[in-house]
């Protein structure tokens, strides 16, 4: 591929045809509305809406793959990220393991009344 040639999600192809600025306003727009019917159905109980929340997020990242794999400078690129870069990624990924456990047990612990 070359470098003028749109990819899926790059946003030159027909399939995204508004400018960046105005689809930033569509997805905030989107995450206002679902905020919104959040927060009318709060009180209801909704079966299996974590189980298509999970497969949904799953997708996403599926799609996410298929972008970064489809962008040739990423993958030529990834023979150089060298032991930093995984030595970096390792350890926001266990800070944020290690802070969600931390603001799980305080909000139990909260919950619970002690």
């Amino acid at each position: 591929m070359s470098g003028k040639e749109g990819t899926l999600f790059s946003g030159t192809l027909p399939l995204f045809p508004l400018k960046l600025t105005e689809r930033m306003f569509i997805v905030i727009g989107f995450m206002a509305g679902g905020m919104c019917i959040g927060f009318m159905l709060r009180n209801r109980h909704l079966p299996g809406l974590n189980k298509a929340i999970t497969v949904l997020i799953w997708i996403l990242l599926f799609l996410l793959g298929i972008e970064v794999g489809e962008n040739r400078r990423i993958i030529q690129g990834l023979a150089t990220l060298g032991i930093e870069a995984f030595a970096l990624s390792l350890a926001s990924v266990a800070g944020s393991c290690i802070a969600a456990k931390g603001l799980w047990m305080w909000l139990n612990k909260k919950r619970n009344g002690s």
